[in-house]
């Protein structure tokens, strides 16, 4: 968290190469980087599943994404990846830790996307929004290590979920600055830039709240154990397939019935809000993401008493 927080201070004031750029959300900064970056008929390679807004804002501006099928660890290989580049392709989308998938991309496999968006001349767009709630404490790439990971890397981030902010609609991009340049003057015609009240939370919470942050990691983490103890039961025959930040990445074990209608009869018949997993893949494969961020500590065992009724 440290090592963000003088990243992010370092790239606000540098003057030229790379920059800082603070936006409405993470989205907010996502989306004015892929107006800047990408035109209609570009490709972009993402790896499944995604995350959906991603998704629908490339598809509604006629930038069309190329899936990168992964492995049953959902980890994203960058051979396979080198497969799909094509004379279209402007950029390699990776969100670590994923959501929904909750999978935390080891550094050297990041490093390694990095290494061969430079060899191919295009883009590294890198969500790192639940960076924070990653398990490790090691860094999460050494992308930042190379002198020129400016001509390459985007580094986005989302201040709401760091400092538990959402309301604030608080995020940022890492980038070159000739780019966020390019980007700034189309929030000029949207959002203009983050609130106010916002952006000072996020200084604030940057240089006085680390102790904080590191009690909410301890939170998520005790939380995940819980979850992924839980799960491990396979309660009424769902199936942990992934986890990790605030995510868990679930196999439902109805064949006869659609996902959405597994997703309707968890929140009518048993009071359990999940995300179908058709919102993060073009196919209906008995996904499901579960979220249990703002879960207390006797709320797993009743997830799973739940989930065992629904058979």
């Amino acid at each position: 968290m440290k090592e963000f927080s003088k990243l992010y201070e370092r790239a606000a004031t540098r003057k030229g190469g790379e920059a800082a750029l603070a936006t409405s959300s993470g989205m907010g900064a996502i989306t004015a980087l892929l107006w800047t970056y990408l035109e209609p008929g570009d490709e972009i390679i993402m790896p499944l599943p995604y995350y959906f807004n991603h998704a629908m804002w490339l598809e509604l501006d006629g930038v069309t994404p190329v899936f990168l099928h992964c492995g049953p660890d959902l980890l994203p290989d960058p051979a396979e990846a080198e497969k799909l580049i094509s004379s279209r392709t402007r950029a390699i989308l990776l969100v670590s830790p994923g959501n929904p998938s909750g999978v935390t991309v080891p550094p050297a496999i990041i490093d390694a996307f990095g290494e061969l968006a430079s060899r191919h001349g295009i883009a590294l767009i890198l969500d790192e929004t639940y960076r924070t709630f990653r398990e490790s404490e090691e860094p999460p790439h050494s992308l930042f290590a190379d002198p020129n990971w400016g001509e390459t890397v985007v580094s986005l981030h989302s201040f709401s979920k760091d400092l538990a902010i959402p309301g604030y609609r608080v995020g940022a991009a890492i980038a070159n600055s000739d780019l966020l340049y390019e980007a700034a003057k189309l929030l000029d015609c949207m959002a203009i830039c983050a609130p106010r009240i916002g952006q000072e939370a996020v200084v604030a919470g940057l240089q006085d709240a680390n102790d904080w942050r590191q009690e909410q990691v301890r939170r998520i983490h005790a939380g995940l154990k819980t979850f992924r103890s839980v799960m491990s039961e396979r309660p009424g025959g769902f199936e942990l397939i992934t986890s990790g930040a605030f995510f868990g990445w679930v196999r439902h074990p109805f064949d006869d019935v659609s996902t959405a209608d597994v997703v309707k009869r968890l929140v009518l018949d048993h009071d359990v809000l999940v995300i179908p997993g058709t919102a993060f893949l073009p196919t209906d494969d008995r996904w499901l993401r579960l979220s249990f961020a703002n879960l207390e500590s006797d709320d797993f065992a009743e997830l799973g008493r739940r989930l065992e009724a629904t058979g």
